[in-house]
């Protein structure tokens, strides 16, 4: 599938599998590229507050990589350095089981036993499946902490995407795709923005500004959004937040509201 056009990313601000090129666990490839991100990021706006998630970030680089070809794929699988598809097929599998298997089933059992689950599935059934399985566990309603993860593709009307590019995002992201007419950027910008809305429960409400939009130009949005919301083992008690300095990168010293509390805690 080659497409040549105008193409926004839209990164959700908030983990984590073997790869067929490389024995890093996913989680730990992930965060590697999110981290360049957030370099990058850094580097553009040295005064901004910045917060990314590398597991969503690697979910949108992953959406796009199933519908990449020729040196576009070659330089997403570069720099994620795995393959969404990789060893998909029973001979892939096995082939990839006899002669890597036995050189690090040693460290793979080192790990806690859902990351070594984890990790033996994506050896011996693929990327998209290791994947789909860190999702599942991310949002499990078995967790504490409430976290929802979302991806969607927003293509241009009339713009045709084949079938098994929808089918394999949809199975192994959970990406829905949408219509929308970027020929009315306004129009365009709601749509997506409320889209992120409503997945994040109101905290983001918006992602895009009709500015970012090139009508003539813009033929897919991709967009990943995570909500989460993580519980205090140990609460704090809002009598005892208080002002106290906060020093900024720009060398100020503010007064800012933090919260405290005086316990004994296991690290």
């Amino acid at each position: 599938m080659n497409w040549h056009f105008s193409l926004l990313f839209v990164l959700g601000t908030l983990m984590s599998v073997c790869c067929q090129f490389s024995f890093y666990p996913l989680e730990e490839l992930s965060s590697d590229v999110g981290i360049q991100v957030f370099n990058q990021i850094v580097k553009a706006k040295p005064q901004d507050n910045v917060v990314v998630s590398p597991h969503g970030i690697a979910s949108v680089l992953g959406v796009l990589q199933l519908g990449a070809d020729g040196k576009t794929k070659k330089q997403l699988t570069t720099l994620m350095r795995y393959s969404v598809n990789a060893a998909g097929s029973k001979e892939e599998s096995q082939h990839h089981e006899t002669s890597q298997l036995s050189l690090d089933h040693q460290q793979v059992l080192r790990g806690p036993p859902v990351v070594h689950r984890i990790q033996f599935e994506n050896l011996c059934y693929g990327v998209g499946k290791a994947l789909k399985k860190i999702n599942r566990l991310i949002v499990s309603k078995k967790n504490k902490d409430i976290v929802t993860i979302a991806n969607a593709v927003f293509a241009k009307s009339g713009f045709k995407m084949e079938v098994p590019f929808v089918t394999r995002n949809k199975e192994v992201f959970q990406c829905s795709v949408k219509s929308v007419d970027f020929e009315d950027p306004n129009a365009a910008c709601d749509s997506i923005n409320q889209w992120v809305k409503n997945e994040t429960r109101g905290m983001i409400d918006q992602v895009v500004a009709p500015d970012d939009i090139e009508g003539s130009l813009t033929r897919l949005v991709l967009v990943n959004a995570v909500y989460f919301k993580g519980l205090w083992k140990s609460r704090f008690r809002p009598e005892n937040t208080k002002k106290r300095p906060f020093y900024g990168a720009d060398g100020k010293t503010y007064q800012v509201p933090m919260l405290s509390q005086l316990s004994i805690f296991r690290c």
